[in-house]
């Protein structure tokens, strides 16, 4: 993950300011649209994976940019919705943008330098309670050959992939486009489980 500091929005030149601040603005209806997980499942939004402290839990059913840009209507759209928890009542925490990138190159996303997209190599997709295909494992946690033992479906990679934290009670403390969120904590209020 490319996590590099980010640039205080006061630093940044005024126009790509002023279009970051309004391309995080869009977020901020989807957030009154889906607050509940009950809400993103009635729009079509399905689990994909458990809760995981940081990050948790992921309903996908948006789109995914073929471009690598963002236009206002995939920022309305997010790929995938992360609520703190799977209940029917959990609510919003952040979003998950995807996208290509034709040329190889992190997309361009959100104006200015904060967003800094990251990628998963060697994923095993398998189906999920939901219906949704679930990661098994990614990044060198399993092989192809031990996917195809469990009857997943082996993806070389995720395409690019990015978290924005907007949603005011989950402003995460280590930037709004931040791989993790530390405010995503179990039910006890721990960070880390035995589990």
């Amino acid at each position: 993950h490319n996590m590099a500091p980010e640039v205080p929005p006061a630093l940044l030149p005024p126009a790509t300011r002023a279009e970051l601040q309004r391309q995080l603005a869009l977020t901020m209806d989807v957030i009154k649209k889906y607050p509940t997980v009950r809400d993103a499942e009635a729009a079509g939004y399905r689990r994909a994976g458990p809760f995981i402290p940081g990050l948790g839990t992921h309903y996908v059913g948006g789109r995914n940019s073929r471009t690598g840009v963002l236009s206002d209507d995939d920022i309305t759209h997010p790929s995938t919705i992360i609520y703190h928890g799977n209940k029917p009542d959990s609510p919003i925490a952040g979003f998950m943008y995807m996208a290509a990138a034709p040329s190889g190159a992190e997309p361009e996303g959100f104006a200015g330098p904060n967003d800094h997209w990251h990628f998963h190599s060697g994923i095993c997709l398998v189906a999920g309670p939901t219906g949704s295909q679930e990661a098994l494992g990614f990044d060198g946690s399993i092989t192809q050959q031990q996917c195809g033992e469990r009857k997943g479906r082996w993806l070389a990679n995720s395409g690019y992939l990015l978290h924005v934290w907007t949603v005011p009670s989950y402003t995460d403390p280590l930037g709004v486009f931040a791989h993790m969120n530390p405010l995503l904590t179990c039910g006890d209020g721990t960070y880390y489980t035995d589990d």
